[in-house]
């Protein structure tokens, strides 16, 4: 859980510093970015985490709703702070739909980078126990 918090603090500030500094976007603008790469990849990992506990290849089951639930309503006030007067206390802009199309690729790509280190990794300590 650290490696995936401290690559994910990591990874949202380098890409806060990539908007900002090489594609020179204003500075609420990098930060509405980073801040929308930062929440999808949380939520993608809240679901990776559920995986390794879960023994059932279902997405859908009972347990989960309130993952879902929780996830849903992260999204939601993603939009709200993003597209309401809200965004003016929290200086972010609204991402356009190629944007979040792109953020969205990045933080999925991040994700299964991560996904695939944290699997050799538990195999690795799983080798090394047996």
């Amino acid at each position: 859980i650290i490696t995936i918090g401290v690559g994910t603090g990591i990874f949202t500030l380098a890409f806060f510093s990539y908007f900002h500094d090489f594609v020179r976007f204003e500075h609420e603008h990098a930060r509405s970015l980073a801040y929308v790469c930062f929440v999808i990849i949380a939520i993608l990992n809240a679901f990776g985490f559920r995986a390794l506990r879960s023994h059932s290849n279902s997405f859908f089951r009972k347990e989960d709703m309130l993952l879902i639930g929780a996830s849903l309503t992260s999204c939601a006030l993603l939009l709200v702070v993003l597209y309401t007067p809200l965004n003016s206390i929290f200086e972010l802009v609204g991402p356009s739909a190629g944007e979040w199309l792109y953020v969205a690729g990045v933080a999925v790509l991040f994700t299964a980078l991560f996904s695939l280190i944290k699997g050799r990794m538990i195999k690795g300590s799983a080798i090394a126990t047996s």
